[in-house]
């Protein structure tokens, strides 16, 4: 499989798993009556996509050029997801926010879900290099 083709994969799998989650976890937050999450919630989930995309991108554009040094550019899109959480989300997000014990609810689930993608993603890359 070409590598462009992976890249696509990630794109559909991202989208397919980030909108019934999105749904799933905004319908738990109406539940408990946190709507005003809403806000957030829609924000982490972009940026996550965003950031998963733009990463995804770079680790196709990174096995292209060094192969070898695709699980450094792994790792360090996951610095890079962080650092936008601390730099960006915490702060300016949550910040009208009063119940900070739901930033991780708001950033730890899109997270764990881009991140099992992009694990699969750099693996079927890997893969490529074993035909």
């Amino acid at each position: 499989m070409k590598p462009y083709k992976h890249f696509r994969w990630l794109l559909m799998w991202l989208m397919g798993v980030f909108i019934p989650v999105f749904g799933l976890q905004g319908a738990l937050l109406t539940a408990l009556d946190k709507t005003d999450f809403w806000g957030p919630l829609s924000w982490s989930y972009a940026t996550h996509a965003l950031l998963t995309l733009g990463i995804g991108w770079g680790i196709l554009r990174g096995h292209q050029k060094v192969p070898d040094l695709i699980g450094f550019l792994f790792m360090g899109g996951s610095l890079l997801k962080f650092a936008a959480y601390f730099l960006l989300f915490k702060p300016f997000v949550l910040a009208g926010l009063g119940d900070r014990g739901w930033s991780f609810f708001l950033f730890g689930i899109p997270y764990a879900c881009a991140l099992t993608l992009e694990t699969i993603y750099v693996a079927r890359l890997l893969g490529i290099n074993q035909r």
